[in-house]
């Protein structure tokens, strides 16, 4: 029993123990100062001590960016979260482990079914967890289990690589190549790789097709080149291979290019001859030679692998075996040089250079013949006796035709003449004065070999009568 106030107003607790067994209701009955009674109708109270039931967090699919809508990993800042509680209740979504203290980041009623949405305030990208901590109409608190998410809003520059084995030519890094059409066979093999964020996906375009993929969980990533078997076999150019990398989180790369030449093209003519200082003898450019290590100089394709071979056996007959290999500068120039001795005296040697260019393409061989002549030949000298008071004598001998004969006296040359078709030869003095000579020949073939004659010691008298 209670008494109300001057305004009329009144309060009672209702004592515990009436409160069990399910009371069925309560009535206020009223008595004033005359005694006159009066009752309310009867009020059945609720009685709710039940904590509200409660779900986990999680986080909208629209807000789920990425490869997937349902790995808790994203690029928006301020995720939807949605869960299910007590029709009324608060729910206030507050950040850290569940139970804790941390931030709330957004608050909402549940509707008649018990859904709430929340959209979060602005998060760092780091991991990091929520949790619903939920207050009913009767003041009962409950604690949703966390869940953990990422957010990410950075994504590393993926990269592109031509795989080697399409990489044609004798470098299988520069992606200048011969690319054939691609057909079932490229299912088993890579043509395009790279690396990008884990589990990224891929978008690769080449040639206006454009393959997709994903990364692993290494963040590699390749295509077969079975899937650009549209493409044909492409004439050549400059194509441009691009990817594009989508991470986890949604995040978007820059596309990343990687320039390929394709070039099926055979290189041109490999121009071959004897280097000058090789081609030794009267002339250098008749390719008769006596250096058996001679270099060989050419022009093909720039930077073409260029290969100089030669028959087994003089006479062109044999496998061919190879010279020496190199690579052209980037003015197309280049020499080979033997490091041994290629050929024997007399031997008549063909040699043959083809050339591979940067794309793997061969070109036909082209052939220049080379003489060797490594013997010098044997050459004779006469003059009379006797030269008395001759001051411009007369020399004779034989030799090799078509030779180059010069006559000393002592060191110093009088004169050269040359052999004629039947390998003799004559020289006339020039004026000498009153002495003692030592005369000598040396002849020189036109391969350049060298030899010298006897020494003849004559005397000449230019007062004798």
């Amino acid at each position: 029993m209670t008494v109300a106030d001057a305004d009329g107003r009144f309060s009672f607790t209702i004592p515990s123990t009436l409160m069990t067994g399910a009371p069925t209701g309560f009535i206020v009955q009223a008595v004033d100062a005359a005694g006159n009674i009066s009752r309310s109708d009867p009020v059945k109270p609720i009685v709710d001590t039940t904590a509200p039931r409660v779900t986990r967090p999680d986080m909208t699919p629209e807000s789920d960016l990425g490869v997937s809508q349902t790995d808790n990993v994203t690029s928006d800042a301020t995720p939807t979260f949605t869960g299910v509680t007590e029709a009324g209740a608060r729910v206030d979504l507050r950040a850290g482990q569940a139970g804790g203290n941390g931030s709330i980041l957004g608050s909402a009623i549940a509707d008649a079914n018990g859904a709430w949405s929340i959209t979060s305030t602005s998060l760092i990208p780091q991991s990091q967890s929520v949790w619903a901590d939920i207050t009913d109409v009767a003041g009962n608190r409950s604690s949703s289990s966390a869940l953990t998410f990422t957010i990410d809003n950075a994504i590393s520059a993926p990269t592109i690589d031509l795989a080697q084995r399409y990489d044609t030519g004798f470098s299988t890094t520069d992606n200048v190549t011969r690319l054939r059409d691609f057909d079932s066979s490229d299912a088993l093999f890579s043509v395009f790789f790279g690396t990008a964020d884990p589990f990224s996906s891929i978008s690769v375009s080449f040639a206006g097709v454009l393959v997709n993929t994903a990364a692993n969980a290494a963040g590699n990533w390749s295509v077969r080149g079975d899937l650009f078997r549209q493409l044909g076999i492409l004439p050549d150019g400059i194509y441009e291979a691009s990817v594009v990398a989508t991470d986890r989180a949604g995040n978007v790369s820059s596309a990343v290019t990687l320039p390929i030449t394709q070039d099926r093209t055979a290189p041109g003519a490999v121009v071959i001859g004897l280097a000058p200082q090789s081609d030794t003898g009267v002339s250098n450019s008749d390719r008769l030679t006596n250096d058996t290590t001679p270099t060989f100089t050419g022009l093909p394709e720039a930077f073409a692998e260029v290969r100089l071979a030669t028959p087994q056996n003089a006479g062109g007959t044999g496998v061919l075996t190879t010279v020496g290999t190199t690579i052209a500068d980037a003015s197309g120039q280049w020499s080979i040089t033997p490091v041994t001795p290629i050929a024997a005296n007399g031997e008549v040697r063909q040699f043959f250079a083809t050339s591979i260019d940067l794309a793997g393409n061969l070109s036909f061989a082209f052939r220049t013949d080379v003489t060797f002549d490594t013997v010098a030949p044997d050459i004779t000298i006469t003059t009379p006796s006797f030269l008395a008071t001759d001051t411009t004598p007369d020399f004779a001998g034989a030799t090799e035709a078509g030779a180059k004969v010069e006559i000393f006296e002592g060191t110093t040359k009088l004169g050269e003449t040359t052999a004629l078709a039947d390998g003799t030869w004559s020289f006339t003095s020039p004026s000498l004065t009153t002495g003692n000579y030592s005369f000598s020949a040396r002849v020189t073939d036109t391969a350049g070999n060298e030899r010298q004659s006897e020494t003849l010691v004559r005397s000449i008298d230019a007062g004798t009568t």
